[in-house]
């Protein structure tokens, strides 16, 4: 059962870096099309008399707000793969490298070698280039999902102790 759980997760955590892959495949009027109508959504929600603004006003806001769904765009994605990569590594075999490094410490650093890769991978596409704070980002978002991992772990852990005790 552990083998073929091992074998979801890969999968899974495949899957994710392929839609990695492709979001950073998209030429820059793609990337700014998807979250220009995302930042727009943000900005209708958090402000509601935008439209009433002076134009610098509306200006400063919208370049706010696009930095901001942009990074947290980054943060999410590397944020799924970390928790993907702890699921994985969870159930690779005790005598693994990757399992004697640690799980942890192995999940952020494939998400954050993934990350670096996937910046240089965006410089080939026109009009986008590499950023070493979205690498930052991706980072730290890895970091998060793999805490979001270890979290879900240790309340799955005592919900089934306690289901245990009250049997």
């Amino acid at each position: 059962m552990k083998r073929i759980r091992h074998w979801i997760w890969f999968a899974l955590v495949v899957a994710w870096m392929a839609v990695i892959f492709l979001f950073s495949s998209q030429n820059a009027e793609q990337s700014s099309a998807i979250s220009g109508g995302i930042t727009e959504q943000v900005i209708r929600l958090f402000y509601p008399e935008f439209d009433r603004c002076l134009w610098t006003q509306q200006e400063e806001i919208l370049a706010r707000m696009t930095f901001l769904v942009r990074k947290t765009a980054h943060f999410t994605e590397y944020g799924v793969l970390g928790f993907l990569l702890s699921g994985w590594l969870s159930n690779v075999p005790a005598s693994s490298k990757l399992r004697r490094l640690g799980r942890e410490k192995s999940a952020w650093m494939i998400g954050t070698v993934y990350a670096v890769g996937d910046e240089i991978h965006q410089m080939f596409g026109d009009g986008r280039a590499a950023r070493l704070f979205d690498v930052c980002v991706d980072s730290i978002g890895t970091a998060a999902g793999i805490l979001a991992f270890l979290l879900v772990c240790r309340i799955g852990t005592c919900c089934a102790g306690w289901r245990r005790t009250r049997k």
